[in-house]
């Protein structure tokens, strides 16, 4: 019985240690990756200035036709009560062009991202610190990147439709008592199954990056895509992705926290700019995670 038990204590002893160690392990990962963007500042630095001026181009039309489309509706000495039906309605936007801007914009924007994207990979993969490696990763990745952000999105378009068609599946009356039983309990049930879809889905998008980076450039896009999808199911992967994940919304949690007091106007600017920083840092943190697991 003594050697049973001492054989038993030992195995729980090396279990405990092997655990341990590996949450050391993943804790310092994590770490390592949180203080890579930090470093790297310049990367950060660039990816801000260029977010920022893109915020500025496709925002700056649409704010200065809803500025030009309140002054119109608004009279000095009355309040009309009809004014929001009549700004809702309003063509302005449409007759003057501004509509037309804000898609160009929002599409270069799309492009940019794909670009910034496929740079950020490249720069992470080969550990740089120069953004030398940022533009010429970008320029040399961008097809197989805009390849996988389209896959990204048709994959997203099932996921949203398959949850449509579930959320309105028989004879619901959204007025009835009955029926506002039966979409609060499909809301519960899908929430979660989408929200854990959609963290796979990306735990595959963003390994595939990596993956498509190493490879060479005669890959087969599709090769590369069935292949992510089996290395992906990891624990350890997953438990770095999640970590990340959860710190991140902490840290915005914290920051939207903090701007929901009367501050003065500079410090919530400062605060929203934060936010846009924390994004940044937490995908170029992601990557390099990912990618010191699955190197």
């Amino acid at each position: 019985m003594l050697p049973s038990c001492k054989t038993s204590t030992y195995f729980r002893i090396s279990v405990h240690t092997n655990l341990m160690i590996e949450n050391y392990k993943i804790g310092k990962g994590i770490l390592a990756a949180w203080k890579f963007p930090l470093t790297n500042w310049r990367l950060l630095l660039l990816l801000y200035v260029i977010n920022t001026l893109f915020a500025l181009l496709i925002l700056t039309p649409l704010q200065n036709g809803i500025s030009d489309s309140v002054l119109n509706r608004l009279e000095p000495d009355q309040l009309s009560f009809t004014f929001l039906s009549d700004l809702l309605s309003d063509q302005q936007l449409l007759l003057n062009g501004q509509l037309a801007m804000l898609l160009i914009g929002g599409l270069l924007y799309l492009f940019w991202l794909v670009f910034a994207t496929s740079g950020i990979t490249h720069y992470i993969h080969h550990n740089s610190n120069t953004l030398s490696h940022f533009w010429s990763g970008a320029c040399s990745h961008f097809w197989k990147f805009l390849r996988l952000t389209i896959s990204m999105l048709a994959i997203i378009g099932v996921l949203l439709f398959l949850a449509f068609l579930f959320f309105n599946r028989g004879d619901t009356n959204v007025f009835s008592i009955e029926s506002e039983e039966i979409f609060i309990w499909r809301t519960v049930i899908i929430l979660p199954v989408f929200a854990l879809s959609y963290i796979f889905v990306k735990l595959w998008n963003d390994t595939l990056k990596l993956t498509l980076v190493a490879a060479s450039d005669q890959t087969w896009f599709f090769k590369s895509s069935w292949k992510t999808w089996k290395r992906i199911f990891n624990k350890r992967l997953i438990t770095v992705f999640i970590i990340n994940i959860i710190i991140t919304i902490a840290l915005i949690a914290i920051l939207l926290l903090i701007n929901s007091y009367n501050l003065h106007y500079l410090v919530a600017f400062c605060l929203s700019q934060a936010m846009l920083v924390l994004r940044l840092i937490y995908k170029v943190a992601n990557l390099k995670s990912i990618n010191a697991i699955t190197q």
